[in-house]
């Protein structure tokens, strides 16, 4: 999603605070809808997860506010630097979740390196690090089908997939 159609999405679709799709939206319709067509297809693609870590200390140390206003320029960030057919959405709090269309293994490793990169170097992280926060980011990616064939199995690999 590009940061101009974030205004023209309903609100029960987009996260408010980074401008990425909500996580049960994401979740029920969009990966849901992946799933059913490469199933239908035989096609593949992957789930891309990124977590942030240590990110509560910014919450802890400088309130709540800090730490929307840090997961909103890490929004800006992602939608800036991915492409449209790559739909993104806020997951857990902390974690983001891709959607590679058509992406094996390989792309997804090399996908989700370089969206964590694109994080770690943004202004946001060295602004936390100048407050005395070390957010770091793991990231990690799971392959329909290859890794599995239902949501759940697909999320949690991407998770267990950490590089």
């Amino acid at each position: 999603m590009r940061r101009e159609d974030r205004g023209s999405k309903p609100s029960t679709e987009i996260d408010r605070i980074t401008g990425l799709y909500q996580e049960n939206y994401f979740l029920n319709n969009i990966l849901d809808d992946e799933i059913s067509r490469a199933k239908r297809h035989h096609l593949n693609f992957s789930l891309a997860r990124i977590n942030l870590e240590n990110f509560s200390q910014l919450s802890d140390s400088y309130g709540k506010e800090m730490e929307n206003q840090f997961l909103s320029e890490v929004g800006d960030v992602l939608i800036k630097r991915c492409r449209f057919e790559e739909p993104i959405a806020r997951y857990e709090d902390n974690n983001f979740l891709f959607l590679l269309i058509g992406t094996d293994e390989n792309g997804a490793f090399e996908a989700t390196r370089r969206m964590r990169r694109v994080i770690l170097e943004s202004a946001c992280i060295t602004r936390a690090h100048n407050l005395g926060v070390t957010v770091t980011i793991s990231a990690g990616a799971a392959t329909f089908p290859k890794h599995g064939q239902e949501k759940k199995a697909l999320i949690s690999k991407a998770g267990e997939n950490i590089w």
